[in-house]
This record gives structure tokens, sequence and C-alpha cells, in this order.
């Protein structure tokens, strides 16, 4: 992945709501990503840890809940609901 492709994830609310597991359709979109791109789960992993990483040192303060019901919104990503 190239550096751009890294920055827009840290910020794209469905990727930090998959890192977190603050979001069940959010989680399955990634997981489902990540099968279909096999070589990107290195970055992808490495990727997650770095925000774990930086919500739990404080570093991210406003890090957005998901919506609270999705039952019939289908699997799409968090910011094209």
């Amino acid at each position: 992945m190239r550096e751009r492709e890294l920055d827009r994830l840290l910020s794209d609310d469905s990727f930090i709501h998959f890192c977190s597991g603050t979001n069940e359709l959010d989680q399955a979109y990634w997981e489902a990503y990540l099968i279909a791109n096999p070589h990107l789960r290195k970055e992808i992993e490495k990727l997650k840890e770095l925000v774990l990483y930086t919500a739990a040192t404080g570093l991210v303060k406003d890090v957005k809940q998901p919506a609270a019901d999705h039952k019939n919104s289908g699997l799409k990503r968090g910011r094209d609901r």
C-alpha cells in the first residue's frame, strides 16, 4: 500500500471501528476485504496495531462511535451508510 492510502485508512471511521471492534458491519467488511486481498494483511494488521496503540495512549481522543442499528443496511463501509 502506498503511504497516501495508509494515511487515508487512519482517518477512515470504518477502519477505526474495525480496529476497535465497535461495529460488526465494519468488522465484516474489513475481514472480507482481507480475504479478497491477502497480500495486504500484514500492512493492515500493523496499521490496526497503530490505531489500537494510539487509542490506548490517548493520542486519539475523538473516535466516533458507530450508529446503534444497522440491521437492514446491508454490508457497507461506515462512511457509505
